[in-house]
Parts: structure tokens; sequence; C-alpha cells
């Protein structure tokens, strides 16, 4: 009875398929007799006329321009302040009071600023992808293990205080004290603890992939690993957790202040997001297209935050509660370029901020 069920089940297969098969033929048959298939051939023969028009023609119309006022207002401030656009803003003001350049090496720039708490200046120095080892020699591809990367220690006034190499794919820093720092790889998976004292590794961290940004908090690395998520790592007792958190892109880079977490969006995401340390969301700003992705961020003393766009010279101020911000232009003749990190100083109010190009700004936060 199985075997003749399964020859019904086939008969009735196939008288679908032949009418299936008819339908088809039928429609092929109508595209051939309406000609619905013929190849059409374009020809195009001009008119005589046409150079006599040409020549008697004196314009195809008239073009008209009209300025209307933009919906930016910019602000003049006192001297050696900087410039602002409101949006839904508040008081919160920008005073120049330092600016110094490191030397670099070749042609690498800045991958991050951090305030140490000796109140040093600590930068991570890193060659581009395709770089040179001197200025003048052709560009190479950057080799996996090179280390042409450094850990850059300065004193207030910008002057060197120490050099560490490390590797050339290090991407991120977090201060864990003014001697130890942790370093982030975009190519390798792992962190490295290095002492500062010593120019020494005083430990690696071996991740499961490699990681962006990051920063230290209650003896805790939190650090983003791109595609894989956020996780928070104890230092005392290796415990991983992963945070429910971020949008998973990679380049997210990470702030923490009041037991809340800051995340910043610079590739597919425009903005920055806070979270508590639950993992509840709290807001989310978008940028209006001025800075086209907030590549670093920071967060001072009284919760306001504050970013540097991936290819712009403004630096975007957010309140606490994320409802109002407004932009800041830091170009005047001490011109910088695409600006990179900024990292403010909780005990003095201090905002630094620093360009590709490893020149720095240090603000009075009023």
């Amino acid at each position: 009875m199985k075997q003749h069920a399964s020859d019904l089940q086939v008969f009735f297969a196939i008288k679908e398929i032949e009418k299936e098969v008819e339908i088809e033929e039928h429609r092929a048959e109508e595209l051939a007799n309406n000609e619905d298939l013929n190849i059409q051939t374009f020809s195009l023969t001009f008119d005589s006329k046409l150079p006599n028009l040409l020549a008697a023609l004196e314009s195809f119309g008239k073009i008209s321009t009209e300025s209307l006022p933009s919906k930016i207002v910019y602000q003049k401030t006192k001297e050696k302040q900087a410039q602002f656009i409101k949006e839904n803003s508040f008081e919160k003001e920008l005073m120049l009071t330092n600016t110094f350049r490191v030397k670099r090496e070749g042609y690498n720039w800045c991958g991050g600023t951090a305030v140490l708490t000796n109140n040093k200046v600590l930068m991570l120095e890193v060659p581009v992808y395709l770089y040179n080892r001197k200025i003048g020699e052709p560009w190479t591809k950057l080799e996996d293990d090179s280390c042409e990367g450094y850990l850059v220690v300065l004193d207030q006034d910008g002057s060197l205080d120490r050099k560490v190499r490390v590797s050339s794919w290090s991407y991120g820093i977090a201060a864990i004290n003014s001697k130890t720092v942790a370093v982030t790889s975009s190519r390798h998976p792992k962190i490295i603890i290095v002492n500062l004292q010593n120019k020494s590794i005083q430990k690696t961290i071996n991740t499961k992939y490699p990681c962006y940004g990051i920063t230290y908090f209650n003896d805790s690395l939190v650090y983003s690993c791109g595609e894989n998520g956020i996780e928070m790592r104890n230092l005392i007792s290796g415990k991983v957790t992963k945070l429910k958190i971020g949008n998973k892109t990679q380049y997210e880079h990470i702030a923490i202040h009041n037991d809340k977490i800051y995340i910043s969006e610079c590739w597919g995401q425009t903005g920055i997001t806070c979270y508590s340390m639950a993992g509840k969301l709290i807001w989310k700003w978008e940028d209006n297209e001025v800075v086209e992705g907030i590549f670093d961020l920071t967060v001072d003393k009284d919760s306001y935050v504050y970013g540097v766009g991936t290819s712009s010279t403004y630096v975007v101020i957010i309140s606490p509660n994320g409802k109002q911000s407004k932009y800041v232009s830091i170009k005047d003749k001490h011109r910088m370029l695409n600006l990179r990190s900024i990292d403010c100083c909780q005990q003095s109010s201090k905002l630094y901020v620093t360009d590709d190009f490893l020149n720095t700004r240090i603000y009075e936060i009023n």
C-alpha cells in the first residue's frame, strides 16, 4: 500500500509539472507572436536645419541663485577662547592655556592620549598601515610583528620624559596608575600591561579577539572587541564578563564615569551612547554631520561628555542628560589637522586635545 501511495504521489507531481510547462510554453509563444523578443535597434539622423537653429540661439534660459541664512549660528567669544556652534546650548567654555607638539617618528600619528595620576601626559604614537621608517624612503606595508609604535610620556609643557617601544599594531591605551598602562592591539588578540618606569611588558593578557578602545575602572579593564562586543576583565580574579551594550562595530571607544558607560561610534554609527553599569540605555546623542562620527571621548568631573570627530577640527560637548550639545571649533592661526584623541584631567579640569600629527592643545574647562 505504501508503494502504491508513493507512485500516486509521483503521478500527481508529474501532472503538476506538465501543467506548469504548458503554461510557460504558452507565455513564450505569446512573446514570440507579439514580437516582444525582437532585437531593437536605435538610430539617430540629425535634421539639416539644426545647425541654423544653434547659430541663431543665444541661450536656453537664465539661471539665478538665492542666498538663504544658515540655520547654524556662530557666536564669537573672547580672544583665546574656542568658537562655538550653538545647538540647544548651555554654559560650558574652553579656554586655551597651552599648546605643544611632540616630535614624531617618521609618519607616525596619534593613537591615543591619557592623563596619568601624576599629572604627566601619555600618548600612543603608531605608524599608519602603509608607512616608511624615515621621511623620504618609499612606503612599505606594515609588518605583522613590527615594533615601531611608542608610548610617549610628557611633562605638562610637552617636554619628553621617556619613550617606550610597543607594537605597531597598538590601538588603545588605558592608564591603570602613574606607572602602568594597558595597551590593546587591533591585529593580535591580546592586551599588554606596560611598566612605564622600567620600560618593560609587565604582563600579557590573551583575549579571544583583537581589541580597540579601552578604559580602566575599579580593578577592571573594559574594552571593545569590535564586532564581538564589549568585555569587562577583572585584573585580580581574571573573570571576563560580556557586556550587552554598544553596537558591535569596529573602533568603538569607551569612557566610564560615575557608574555610567559612554561609548563613541565612528563607523556606521555617528554618536555617543550612555548606559548604566547594568547595561540599561540612558541616552543616545546623534551627530548632525558636523564631526562625522565620534572617534574618541572623555568625561569631566561634572559628567559633561566631550568627543572628537573622525575627520574634523570640532569638539562636541554634551550635557550630562544627553539633551543639550554644542560644537567647538578649535581652528585658528595654529592650524590643527584631523583631531584624533581627547582626555580630561579630573583633578585640574583640563582638557587635552590631540590631532593626527601629535599637536596637542590644553584647555581650561569653565
